[in-house]
């Protein structure tokens, strides 16, 4: 594996009118940890993703896809509903680990009548325990359990992590690890900083 200092995290959700458009975002936290020690204890392995745009150009913000739309990811999502979660190496590895996350998770979380926020949570004992929430302006995701992709190097480089609710536009974030690295990017740890919205975002390898 070819160590880069860094981590991207790119997450995507659909909208009708940008199906094919990329859209790059402030990154806020980005925090991984693995667990390649025996005995393994699977709930020590998680990920955690947070993205804020409130305060950016209207370029670079997280517009949330409308009810029934085809990025609405529930059972009404007029693409199917459902998402998808990637994370993948960007730094030479080519390591790929994909999650399908089914409509019948996700709930719309109104408020007074007005959609705020779509909400995933699928908890499966000594498995996966996720919780992801989309709102306007906000990305949150967890993870924890057997997750399928690993952080067994001594640096972990560049990653991505997208997410995709239906299909249609990606929000992609960039994160790049805390000095010094001996503490914040070595084996089974990263965490990052805030970062600027990155250009370009990366291709998956």
């Amino acid at each position: 594996m070819r160590l880069v200092a860094g981590l991207l995290v790119v997450l995507s959700g659909p909208t009708a009118t940008l199906a094919q458009s990329v859209v790059t975002v402030r990154n806020r936290h980005v925090l991984l940890r693995d667990d390649n020690v025996p005995p393994i204890d699977p709930y020590r392995r998680f990920f955690k993703i947070r993205v804020g745009t409130k305060q950016e150009d209207p370029a670079h913000r997280v517009v949330l896809p409308g009810d029934g739309t085809d990025g609405d990811p529930t059972l009404a999502g007029s693409g199917g509903g459902g998402a998808k979660l990637e994370v993948y190496n960007i730094a030479g590895s080519g390591e790929l680990a994909t999650y399908d996350l089914p409509a019948g998770r996700w709930q719309r979380l109104p408020a007074d009548g007005v959609l705020k926020a779509y909400a995933y949570t699928e908890r499966n004992p000594g498995v996966v325990l996720t919780k992801i929430f989309v709102r306007p302006d906000k990305i949150y995701v967890r993870s924890s359990g057997a997750l399928g992709y690993t952080l067994d190097e001594p640096m972990q480089g560049q990653v991505a992590v997208r997410l995709t609710l239906g299909t249609g536009v990606t929000w992609c974030a960039e994160a790049v690890g805390r000095p010094p690295a001996d503490r914040y990017d070595h084996l089974d740890f990263f965490q990052s900083d805030e970062h600027d919205a990155p250009a370009p975002c990366p291709p998956v390898p």
